[in-house]
């Protein structure tokens, strides 16, 4: 009798043991409603230990040099846009009105206020500065089950971040008319620090 009362004792134990690991697991998995965590790699990782001279990219096709060319032209556009944006944020500054400028006219001349009309210079002088960079790592992914290959790119500019930022500088003050050039002299150390601010979010 007693050895059934402690038989009885065990299997109880156990079976709470059980219960309670199973609660505690599924309370692990509900924990974050987000999802999974996935892993890093080193093209993004070295994107963000340098985020003024580096932007990656992902590329996903069947084709292995489709998804490199992808891969490449995601990390340019990354850039681009970062750029555009640190301009936009530099002119804040200044009396700079950027939806003063076509793409290409380099005289001022007054245009409709269109966002895409500034969203199209803006990308000419990112396009610019992009040309200045190079691919520093890239890392291949095959899913033969999927037949698809995933490729990241990590593109770095070719210089300091103070000579990105010059270039910039002095990329802007070539497509904008003498007097907009005069107010970003005026004030280039402020406009320098909110483009280079920008850059490293």
């Amino acid at each position: 009798m007693k050895y059934c009362f402690n038989f009885a004792v065990i299997v109880a134990a156990v079976l709470s043991l059980i219960s309670c690991g199973t609660t505690n697991s599924a309370a692990t998995k509900k924990s974050n409603p987000y999802g999974e965590i996935m892993a890093s790699n080193e093209c993004i990782e070295l994107a963000e230990g340098d985020p003024v001279r580096r932007q990656y990219g992902l590329g996903q096709h069947f084709k292995e040099q489709t998804a490199g060319n992808l891969a490449e032209a995601n990390a340019r556009a990354s850039f681009a846009r970062k750029i555009s944006t640190a301009i936009a944020a530099g002119t804040e500054s200044t009396s700079v009105q950027l939806e003063k400028y076509t793409r290409n006219d380099k005289n001022g001349t007054s245009v409709a206020d269109e966002s895409s009309e500034t969203g199209d210079f803006l990308t000419s002088i990112s396009q610019e500065i992009i040309k200045n960079t190079s691919t520093i790592k890239t890392i291949r992914y095959y899913n033969s089950e999927a037949q698809q290959w995933t490729i990241f790119k990590c593109l770095e500019f070719l210089g300091t971040k103070d000579a990105m930022v010059e270039q910039i500088i002095e990329t802007l003050k070539d497509n904008i008319s003498k007097e907009d050039r005069a107010a970003i002299e005026a004030h280039h150390d402020q406009f320098r620090q909110k483009i280079l601010q920008t850059l490293a979010k």
